[in-house]
C-alpha cells in the first residue's frame, strides 16, 4: 500500500526530526538568480529550489511545496502578489500563499523548459528554452504556441513598454496582439548575438547586447549606443530603481546610470568572479544574485558581505576525509571542511586564488595533507585546508581532472595532454606515457591500486595500464557508448560506474558484463562489506552484491541528483547536484532497508499523564489530513494520541512521497510525566561582562522546559544577556492546561569582571634573563592572579633556564567571576658561534673555511665582520688581511658572536732537496719536480693552481715557473725552468701561416742550431738571435721533403731530430 504527503514536508522536516537523510548545514550558497519580493517576504530562485525568507534575506528556507524532484528554477516573476516559476522540464508553476504551495499550471508544457517569463494581468508570455513563445490567455489554464515570425529563436527576456509587448533574441521582436504576429524591430549595428536582457524608465527603453546598451527615447523610432566599458562578458540582466538604470555582467560586477545612459559606473562585488544573475534593490540594500550564491550591501555597493544562511544549493563534485576532517568539493566555490560530522560547515580558500582554482574536481587525503585536482592545477594544504600552495601547473587553458594514490604514486589527468604521475607526493610531475592513449580529451576518472592506472575519459573511453603508466591498454566497453565516472578495485572484480548503469569485470576490463538488468545513471560507487552504494541521477541506491538488486534510499532527499558518496564510519553522505550534502545512517541489515535502521533521530514529546488527546500531525509538523500509517497504532484513527487509552512510547508514521515515489517516516517519542515542575528558588552572581547563558540551566531542581521568565528577557527566549538584561529577581513559571502551574525565582546579582589583560604571545632566547611575566601580557593585567602552569619561581618571575616554553595561563578570580588570559611563551635555543679561537696561517697557502677552525662546532649561516672578500667564510691569506674576525648568528630572536684572530706568516724558501726532471722534444712533454726530504709538499706550474702530484704531463713549449709549497709549513721553493719543442713541419707559402721553421720554447736561452738535406749537406745555421729557416739556400727554394737539424744548447745538451717542409 502506497501513502501520499508533498514534498514540501518532507523537506521543511529534515530541519526538526531528522527522518532518514538530513541535509546538512550547507555548505551555502549555489547558483542564484531571480529575487521578488511578495509582501514582506523575499523569494529566491535557485538551481537547487526556491527559497523564502522573512528577514531581509538573512536566512532562508525551501519552499517547495508541491514542486516536482530534482528542481531548477529557471524564472521566478511576481505580480499583483501572485508568483510564477519557470521549472526545468516541468514546465510553468503557480503560487498564491507567498510560496507556501505551488501548483502546476502546465497542461499541454509540462515537458517544456522556459527561460524567460511576463505576466500582465491574466496574460502570461514564456520564452522555451527550444525556441519560440507559449503564451496563456487565461493564467496558465490553456497555453498556445505563439512561435509565428520566430521560429525557433531562443528568447531570453521580455518587457511590456508602451503598451506591447517585446520579446528579447537574436532580435528584438514586437508584438500588440499578444503574440499572434511579431515584428522585427530594427536596431541599427545590432551585435550577432541579438538582444540579451531589457529595462525601462520615463518611457526609455534599455536593450542590452554584448556590452553595448541600445537606447531608444522615442518610442523605438531611433536608437544611441551607450558602451559599457567591460570586456569581461555580455551583459546578462538589466533592471531599473529610482531612475538609476542598473545592468549586470561577469566577474562579480555590475553597473550603473543615473543620466540615462550617457555614462556608467563599475561596482565590483569582492570575493566573485561569477556572473551576477540579477539585483533586488530595496532602500538603500541591493542584494546580486550569482553563480555562487547572494551577495548582500546595505549601503549601495560600497560594503558587501554573503547572504547565503540556509541556501543549500551547491554542486558538490568531491567528498574525503582526513582524520577527523571531512572536506568538500565544489563546482564553483572552493572548498569546505568539517570538524563535527557534517554538522557544520567552513570555507576553506585560501591560497585559491582565481576562479578556475575554486572549480574543484577531485580531493584526496595523503596522511596529514590535502591534495585537490583543480580547472588551475593540483594544490596541497598540510594545515587542514587553512593555507594551498599549488604544485602542479597543467598549462594555459587546461586542468586537472581525477585524483587518486596508491603505494607511493599519485596520478593525476591533464585535460588535452594525459596523465601525471607524482613519486614525492606531488612536488615533481611526469608525463605517463601515451602511446595507445587517448590524450585528446578531458577525464573523468583516475583511480590506482598498487602499479595499476584506471582512467576514463570524456569520450566514452576506459584505460588501464599495470605498469604505472609506461603501457595502455584500451578496455572501452565496445557494445554502446558509456561515461564511466568511477572504478573500484574490489577482490581483484572491477567494478565502473558509468551512464549505463555500473559494469563488472573479472579480468581487469578486457570483458564486461552489467552488474544488473537496471542501468541506472551511475555517478558514484562505494562499496561497505557486501553491500554496493550507488550515487545516481535519480538518488541513491543500495544493493546486495550477490543479490544485484537496486534499493531506493530516499527517503526526505528524495531523488535528487547524487554525484558523489562518502561513507564516514556509521554515517552516509551524499554530495548532490544542486542541493549541498546529505547525511543519514548507513544501512544495516537485510536489504530492502527497514525504517528502523534508516531514521537518524526522533522528535521528543513529553505529556501530563491527565493531559487532553494531542494530536501527533501537529507535533511533527504535517497536515492532520495527511494519508499513511501509524505504528503502532492509535486508538483513534485520527492521528490523536490519548494518555488515558495510549501507551506511552516511539510512534512512526509512514508515507510514500508523491512525486518522487520515496517511503518516508516520522518518529515521535511520547512520554507521560507528572505535575508541572518550575524547580526551586535560586540564585546566581554574575560578571557584568559574561557572555549570554541560559538561565533554565542555572535553576536547581531539574524544572521542566518551556516556562516563561518575568520579567521577560531581552532575548525572548531562557538566553540571559548581561550586557542588556538587568540584575534583580527573575520568576520563572511552568503552567499546563492539565499539569497545573508551578514557578521559582531565580535573584541575579552582577559584580565587576577582573581584567586578567588579553592574550598575547612572547619569544625568548634560552639564555635570556629572568622576567616578569606580568609586564608581558597586553591590556594592564590586574595583579594577584595565579599562573597555570605554576611557574618555578612561584611568583611572575620566568626563568628561562628552568621553566619550559608552552601556554601559560593567567588567571584573576576577585571570588564571584574569573578572568583569564593566555601567554604563549616560545624559547628560541641561542644559535652555536663556537668559542673565541685564534689560528697562524702562511701568506701562501691555500684559502681555508674559518668556520673549521673556530673551536665549538659552530653553526652555519652566520656573517663575519670584517667581510671576507670571499663574500663566505672561505679566508683567502693572499687577499685578506690578517686581524681580529667576529663571526655573529642572528636567527630573528636571538644572536651569539663569536672571534677569531688570525696572524700571517711569511713562507720560508727553500731550494735544497729539489731536483727538475724535464721531458721536451716529444710529444708528451713532462717536468717533475723531485724532493729528496719528508715534508708534504703540494706543486704548481704557476703559482695558482696547485696539486698534489709532483709530475706535470703533456705540456707545450714555453717558459713555466716552477713552485712548490708545504702542505702543513710555510716552506716555499720556486724556480724558471723551459720546455723546447720543434715544429714537424712548415710550409713557406708566405699566407702568414707556418711560414718558417724555428725552435719552441727558446726564450733567454743561447744554442746553436744546423739544418741539414738528406744528404748531410749543411743548409742552414740558427742561434738564438738568427732563429728560424725560411726555406731557402742560397736564394733558391727547397724543395718539399724531410731536413735534419741538430741542435746544441748551452748547457752541452745536444739534440737532434728531423721535420718536413711541404709546398703545395
Amino acid at each position: 500500500m502506497k501513502f501520499k504527503l508533498s514534498l514540501f514536508i518532507i523537506l521543511f522536516l529534515n530541519f526538526s526530526i531528522f527522518s532518514q537523510w538530513v541535509q546538512t548545514d550547507g555548505p551555502n550558497g549555489g547558483y542564484s538568480n531571480e529575487i521578488v519580493q511578495v509582501g514582506s517576504e523575499l523569494i529566491l530562485s535557485t538551481s537547487g529550489g526556491i527559497y523564502k525568507s522573512t528577514d531581509n534575506g538573512f536566512n532562508w528556507e525551501l519552499s517547495i511545496s508541491g514542486l516536482p524532484c530534482n528542481i531548477k528554477v529557471n524564472a521566478l516573476v511576481e505580480h499583483n502578489g501572485f508568483l510564477y516559476a519557470s521549472i526545468s522540464r516541468n514546465g510553468i508553476y503557480f503560487s498564491n500563499d507567498s510560496g507556501k504551495n505551488w501548483n502546476a499550471i502546465n497542461t499541454g508544457i509540462d515537458n517544456l523548459t522556459f527561460y524567460s517569463l511576463l505576466v500582465n494581468d491574466e496574460n502570461i508570455y514564456a520564452g522555451n528554452a527550444n525556441g519560440g513563445v507559449y503564451y496563456s490567455p487565461d493564467n496558465g489554464i490553456t497555453w498556445i504556441d505563439k512561435s509565428n515570425q520566430i521560429g525557433n529563436i531562443q528568447i531570453r527576456d521580455f518587457i511590456l513598454f508602451n503598451s506591447k509587448i517585446y520579446a528579447a533574441g537574436t532580435s528584438l521582436f514586437e508584438t500588440s496582439n499578444n503574440g499572434d504576429t511579431w515584428q522585427v524591430v530594427n536596431i541599427p549595428n545590432l551585435k550577432p548575438n541579438g538582444i540579451r536582457a531589457m529595462t525601462s524608465e520615463n518611457n526609455i527603453l534599455y536593450a542590452s547586447s554584448e556590452g553595448i546598451v541600445y537606447i531608444s527615447s522615442d518610442n523605438l523610432e531611433t536608437w544611441k549606443e551607450s558602451v559599457i566599458n567591460n570586456n569581461d562578458a555580455s551583459i546578462t540582466y538589466m533592471t531599473q530603481k529610482n531612475n538609476i538604470v542598473y545592468l549586470t555582467t561577469s566577474f562579480g560586477k555590475y553597473f550603473y546610470s543615473n543620466n540615462q545612459g550617457q555614462d556608467w559606473t563599475m561596482v565590483q562585488i569582492p570575493n566573485t568572479n561569477s556572473f551576477i544573475n540579477h539585483l533586488f534593490i530595496k532602500n538603500n540594500s541591493i542584494i546580486a544574485s550569482s553563480s555562487s550564491g547572494l551577495h548582500q550591501s546595505s549601503n549601495l555597493g560600497v560594503n558587501w558581505s554573503n547572504l547565503n544562511n540556509g541556501i543549500n544549493s551547491l554542486e558538490i563534485t568531491s567528498l574525503k576525509k582526513n582524520n577527523s576532517n571531512i572536506y568538500v568539493g565544489t563546482l564553483n566555490q572552493g572548498v569546505y571542511f568539517s570538524n563535527n560530522n557534517g554538522e557544520s560547515w567552513v570555507l576553506k580558500n585560501n591560497g585559491l586564488d582565481n576562479s578556475n582554482s575554486l572549480a574543484i574536481n577531485d580531493i584526496f587525503s595523503l596522511d596529514n595533507s590535502i591534495f585537490i585536482a583543480t580547472r588551475n592545477g593540483i594544490y596541497k594544504s598540510n594545515n587542514n585546508g587553512d593555507s594551498w600552495d599549488r604544485k602542479f601547473d597543467p598549462g594555459t587553458n587546461k586542468s586537472n581532472q581525477g585524483l587518486d594514490y596508491n603505494n607511493g604514486s599519485l596520478a593525476t589527468g591533464v585535460s588535452g595532454s594525459g596523465i601525471y604521475i607524482s613519486i614525492d607526493n606531488g612536488e615533481n610531475w611526469n608525463l605517463a606515457q601515451t602511446n595507445g592513449f587517448n590524450t585528446e580529451t578531458s577525464y573523468i576518472s583516475v583511480k590506482v591500486y598498487n602499479n595499476i592506472i584506471l582512467v576514463s575519459n570524456q569520450s566514452g573511453e576506459m584505460f588501464v595500464s599495470n605498469n604505472l603508466g609506461n603501457t595502455w591498454n584500451n578496455i572501452s566497453i565496445t557494445s554502446s557508448f558509456h561515461l564511466t565516472h568511477d572504478f573500484e578495485l574490489i577482490n581483484n572484480i572491477l567494478y565502473a560506474a558509468t551512464s549505463k548503469g555500473v559494469m563488472v569485470s573479472t579480468d581487469l576490463g578486457l570483458n564486461w558484463n552489467p552488474f544488473n538488468t537496471d542501468p541506472k545513471f551511475v555517478k558514484d560507487i562505494l562499496f561497505d562489506n557486501n553491500y554496493i552504494y550507488a550515487a545516481t541521477n535519480t538518488g541513491v541506491y543500495i544493493a546486495d552484491i550477490n543479490e544485484k538488486i537496486w534499493n531506493p534510499i530516499c527517503g526526505s532527499m528524495g531523488k535528487l541528483t547524487t554525484n558523489k558518496l562518502f561513507l564516514n564510519d556509521n554515517t552516509l553522505f551524499a554530495g548532490t547536484f544542486d542541493s549541498s550534502v546529505w547525511k543519514r545512517n548507513k544501512i544495516i541489515g537485510n536489504l530492502p532497508p527497514k525504517e528502523e535502521t534508516s531514521t537518524i533521530g526522533i522528535n521528543k514529546l513529553s505529556l501530563c499523564s491527565n493531559s487532553s488527546p494531542v494530536n501527533l500531525f501537529d507535533e511533527i509538523g504535517i497536515p492532520s489530513n495527511s494519508t499513511g500509517v501509524w505504528s503502532p497504532a492509535l486508538n483513534n484513527s485520527d492521528g490523536e494520541f490519548n494518555p488515558l487509552v495510549d501507551a506511552p512510547g516511539i510512534y512512526t508514521f509512514t508515507f510514500d512521497n508523491a512525486i518522487c515515489d520515496c517511503d518516508d517516516y516520522l518518529k515521535l517519542e511520547v512520554s507521560l510525566d507528572g505535575q508541572a515542575n518550575a524547580g526551586v528558588n535560586s540564585s546566581i552572581t554574575l560578571c557584568n561582562e559574561n557572555t549570554s547563558i541560559n538561565l533554565f540551566e542555572m535553576i536547581n531542581g531539574n524544572p521542566d522546559l518551556n516556562g516563561i521568565w518575568s520579567p521577560q528577557l531581552a532575548s525572548g527566549t531562557n538566553i540571559f544577556n548581561p550586557t542588556i538584561d538587568t540584575q534583580g529577581l527573575y520568576t520563572y513559571t511552568v503552567s499546563s492546561s492539565n499539569c497545573g502551574i508551578a514557578a521559582s525565582t531565580l535573584k541575579i546579582n552582577f559584580v565587576d569582571k577582573p581584567n586578567a589583560g588579553i592574550n598575547s604571545n612572547l619569544t625568548l632566547c634560552n639564555d635570556n634573563v629572568s622576567i616578569n611575566l606580568i609586564e608581558k601580557i597586553e591590556g594592564n593585567p590586574d595583579l594577584g592572579g595565579i599562573w597555570t602552569p605554576q611557574l618555578a619561581s612561584g611568583t611572575n618571575t620566568f626563568n628561562p633556564t628552568i621553566d619550559t616554553s608552552g601556554t601559560y595561563i593567567y588567571t584573576v578570580n576577585n571570588g564571584s567571576c574569573l578572568s583569564t588570559s593566555e601567554l604563549n611563551i616560545s624559547i628560541t635555543e641561542s644559535p652555536n658561534t663556537g668559542v673565541n679561537s685564534s689560528i697562524t696561517i702562511c701568506k701562501k697557502s691555500n684559502p681555508i673555511n674559518l668556520l673549521e677552525k673556530v673551536d665549538g662546532n659552530p653553526d652555519l649561516g652566520g656573517i663575519w665582520s670584517p667581510q671576507l672578500n670571499s663574500g663566505t667564510n672561505i679566508f683567502n691569506p693572499n687577499i685578506d688581511p690578517e686581524g681580529l674576525y667576529t663571526y655573529t648568528i642572528n636567527n630573528g630572536i636571538c644572536q651569539s658572536t663569536v672571534e677569531l684572530k688570525i696572524t700571517l706568516t711569511d713562507s720560508i724558501s727553500v731550494n735544497n732537496g729539489f731536483e727538475i726532471d724535464i721531458v721536451d722534444f716529444s710529444n708528451a712533454n713532462t717536468i717533475t719536480i723531485n724532493n729528496d726530504s719528508k715534508i708534504d709538499y703540494e706543486y704548481s706550474l704557476d703559482n695558482i693552481s696547485f696539486q698534489a702530484s709532483n709530475v706535470f704531463y703533456d705540456l707545450n713549449s714555453g717558459t713555466y715557473t716552477v713552485s712548490a709549497r708545504e702542505i702543513n709549513g710555510c716552506n716555499f721553493f720556486e724556480t724558471d725552468v723551459f720546455i723546447l719543442d720543434y715544429p714537424r713541419f712548415f710550409t713557406p707559402n708566405n699566407d702568414g701561416v707556418n711560414d718558417v721553421w724555428k725552435i719552441k720554447g727558446t726564450l733567454n736561452l743561447e744554442y746553436n742550431l744546423y739544418i741539414y738535406d738528406r744528404y748531410g749537406n749543411l743548409l742552414k745555421k740558427l742561434d738564438s738571435i738568427n732563429d728560424n729557416w725560411n726555406g731557402l739556400y742560397n736564394g733558391t727554394l727547397m724543395p718539399s721533403n724531410d731536413y735534419w737539424f741538430k741542435i746544441v744548447l748551452e748547457n752541452g745538451r745536444i739534440v737532434t731530430g728531423h721535420f718536413s717542409l711541404k709546398r703545395s
